[in-house]
């Protein structure tokens, strides 16, 4: 199989239910060409890109994890020592660890080189949905159906649980100075922690249904969320309102805003994923080839724009 060959600024891959790894390559971004077929009927439910680009991180509901070459779509390994369908997985700002998140309630890190399995914590009481390393790789944090947000070190100590969401926490993004811990929640708020005390900073109220996403600007300018009331809303880091973005029809499940470019991008129940000026205009809408818009990563480079459905 050759390499995709880049024609516009911004190529989309896609992973989809039935493990077909895609490309859009067309400068209007309206063509799909499957580039690698796995064959198989999983339910793809998170994604994660190493920091080097070079390799694309899938979670499923056959309780197996894969890493895919971006390159040519391989398939270069699968992790099965797992117990559950998994819910998260996120690669180390290094690009040598990376932590999964299961319905068995265990956080799990592993080597990215080896695939070797290098600890299991099991200290949630629920389903770990999330999970999000800080900037500087030194901590992770996770988040449960427990209602609980922990924080731990590299190597899997366990410094802080939070408390104060009413349901289970769904979306965890660390602000670009590592300072602040941004939570969404089945409760419909938004919360900002202070990683170094833990305490509640600020909770933001608006939203209608569960916020399944969070992602803060590359200058931690402002905030994104994504929630099931079908709206995206920017906030400063003070808690204020800066914009509400409609558009959507469905649930936004996933929210992501690349290192690069004044924009940023949402997957939807709709079976849409969006582009969108930080301003709240709509930069396109573009149809997913198969399926409701599960879970989005973006590159290191900001050109490309990885998608499970």
């Amino acid at each position: 199989m050759k390499p995709l060959r880049f024609l516009s600024a911004l190529v989309l891959f896609v992973v989809s239910m039935s493990g077909a790894f895609a490309a859009l390559e067309s400068r209007d971004l309206s063509a799909c060409r499957v580039v690698a077929d796995t064959k198989r009927k999983e339910n793809i439910l998170c994604i994660a890109v190493s920091p080097d680009g070079r390799h694309l991180v899938t979670g499923a509901s056959d309780e197996r994890v894969r890493i895919w070459a971006v390159s040519d779509g391989s398939l270069e390994r699968v992790l099965t020592d797992l117990d559950g369908t998994v819910y998260a997985v996120a690669v180390s700002p290094d690009g040598k660890t990376l932590l999964t998140g299961a319905s068995d309630c265990a956080v799990r890190l592993w080597s990215m080189e080896t695939g070797a399995l290098l600890r299991t914590l099991k200290v949630h009481e629920g389903y770990v949905y999330c999970l999000a390393w800080s900037p500087d790789g030194k901590k992770f944090a996770s988040g449960s159906g427990d209602k609980s947000i922990k924080i731990w070190d590299a190597d899997g100590t366990l410094r802080a649980t939070l408390y104060g969401h009413g349901f289970s926490v769904y979306s965890l993004a660390w602000s670009p100075d590592g300072s602040k811990l941004a939570s969404g929640s089945l409760d419909n708020t938004v919360r900002l922690w202070n990683t170094e005390t833990g305490a509640l900073l600020r909770t933001l109220k608006g939203h209608d249904g569960t916020v399944f996403g969070v992602a803060w600007s590359p200058d931690g300018r402002f905030l994104a969320s994504a929630s099931a009331d079908k709206s995206v809303r920017l906030w400063n880091p003070d808690g204020g309102l800066i914009a509400q973005l409609n558009g959507h029809t469905g649930i936004v499940n996933c929210v992501c805003i690349p290192e690069r470019g004044p924009w940023l991008v949402t997957g939807s129940d709709d079976e849409t994923f969006r582009l969108w000026y930080t301003n709240g205009k709509i930069l396109r809408t573009q149809p997913s080839p198969s399926g409701p818009v599960k879970c989005l990563a973006v590159s290191p480079d900001g050109k490309s724009v990885y998608f499970g459905f």
